[in-house]
C-alpha cells in the first residue's frame, strides 16, 4: 500500500503541523513516510505545500509527478499545483476560497474548511479540521492518534486544547 498527498495553502493555515503531525504519526504506527516541506518563509500569508508519500514498504522515488490525494486550500493553490493530482484521483479543496474546479478526470471533494474553523471562534484551528477530515476520509492514520499529535503541537492551554479537539472532530464530521 502506498499513499501520497500534496497539500498545499497558503502560510498560516497550519499546512507544515499538518504534514509533520501526520509524518510523526505514520512514523509512530511502523510504516514508511518521506516529507518533503516547502514554503515562503519571508511571511505570513506565502504559498506552503507539503508532499506526504506513506508506504507499509519502503518508499523509493521520493519525488511524485502525480499524488493520490491532492489539498488545494486557496485559489492560487488550484492554479499552481493543480496539475499534481493523480487520474482517477481525489482532489479536496477548501470550498470557501475556491469557487469552480476545472477539473473532470478526478473526485473532487469540496469542504468548507475555513468556515467550519471560524464557526468554533478561532479560525487558528483550521488545520485541525483539515486533519480530522483527512484522517476520517483517507483512513491512513488513526484519527485519535493524529488528534493527539496535533494539540501536542499546537494546544498551549487546556482551553484551547478543548477547542482544538472540537475542531479535529468537526472535521472528523464532514467528512461524513
Amino acid at each position: 500500500m502506498e499513499k501520497t498527498f500534496f497539500i498545499s495553502g497558503i502560510g498560516g493555515q497550519g499546512v507544515q503541523v499538518l504534514c509533520k503531525s501526520m509524518a510523526t504519526v505514520v512514523d509512530d504506527c511502523g510504516m514508511n513516510m518521506c516529507l518533503y516541506p516547502w514554503y515562503q518563509g519571508q511571511r505570513r500569508g506565502g504559498a506552503t505545500y507539503g508532499r506526504l508519500i506513506i508506504s507499509d514498504e519502503r518508499v523509493g522515488a521520493p519525488e511524485k509527478r502525480s499524488y493520490d490525494f491532492v489539498v488545494l486550500l486557496d485559489e492560487a493553490s488550484l492554479r499552481d499545483y493543480g496539475d499534481k493530482r493523480k487520474k482517477g484521483g481525489i482532489v479536496v479543496v477548501n470550498s470557501d476560497l475556491i469557487d469552480e474546479v476545472p477539473f473532470d478526470d478526478v473526485t473532487v471533494l469540496r469542504v468548507p474548511f475555513s468556515s467550519s474553523a471560524e464557526s468554533l471562534g478561532n479560525d487558528r484551528c483550521f488545520n485541525l479540521v483539515v486533519g480530522g477530515f483527512l484522517a476520517a476520509y483517507t483512513k491512513v492514520v488513526p484519527p485519535e492518534k493524529l488528534k493527539e499529535d496535533l494539540l501536542r503541537r499546537t494546544a498551549r492551554n487546556e482551553e484551547q486544547r478543548d477547542l482544538y479537539g472540537k475542531a479535529f472532530d468537526l472535521g472528523i464530521d464532514l467528512a461524513k
